[in-house]
């Protein structure tokens, strides 16, 4: 099967799974019971727990599971960051009017990168490394294929000078639009990063992501 490299892994890894550092930001105390609020819409803390709770029963499963847990940490923040960068890859596809996938396109793509890492069960090994549990590949796996639109409909590719800087651009503009608000206890949003920023739970560590096989 053909591979399909996307154009802005990079810019992807950094946007969805990338850590941030720990700077002041932007933002205020979240109503009662939410996670944060987007645009009016709640974030549930539940929601956020259930999906950082995903994560941790596939690493529990790994045979490599303690080694996971030891390197990855609490995750109810991270999940929160990547949830709220999440909705804004969203919000800006359907601005820039590129939101159409359809669920074939992401099966395909998915099928591309299983048979670049040696199949099915050794691409969700690899995933697993980047805390993303089984059956949130698909998710994520849109949101690259969202970014890839977005940069194409930007005219910038993976030689055009300051692409990420173009990229990213757009995605402030998209996170300045939207009314975010965090619970305090998950940090700060700072727009100019697209992330959140502070906290009282400590940061995912950094992940020993394995090198892409040439």
């Amino acid at each position: 099967m053909h591979r399909r490299r996307s154009a802005f892994s990079l810019s992807a890894a950094a946007l969805l799974l990338g850590g941030v550092p720990l700077l002041a930001g932007c933002g205020s105390e979240a109503h009662p019971g939410a996670a944060a609020l987007v645009d009016g819409d709640r974030i549930e803390v539940s929601s956020v727990q259930a999906r950082a709770e995903a994560v941790r029963d596939a690493q529990r499963a790994d045979p490599n599971g303690g080694q996971l847990l030891e390197q990855t940490g609490p995750l109810s923040r991270y999940t929160l960051n990547y949830m709220l960068r999440e909705r804004v890859v969203e919000e800006t596809a359907a601005r820039l009017g590129v939101d159409d996938l359809t669920r074939r396109e992401v099966q395909q793509f998915r099928a591309e990168q299983e048979d670049a890492r040696g199949g099915p069960e050794a691409y969700e090994a690899f995933m697993l490394q980047q805390t993303v549990a089984p059956d949130q590949i698909d998710k994520v796996l849109r949101m690259q294929l969202l970014i890839d639109r977005i940069a194409q409909e930007l005219g910038v590719g993976p030689q055009t000078p300051n692409a990420d800087e173009v990229l990213n651009a757009e995605f402030v503009e998209t996170a300045e639009a939207l009314d975010i608000d965090v619970n305090p206890r998950y940090g700060e949003w700072n727009v100019e990063l697209v992330s959140l920023t502070g906290g009282t739970e400590p940061w995912i560590k950094p992940a020993r992501v394995p090198q892409e096989p040439a």
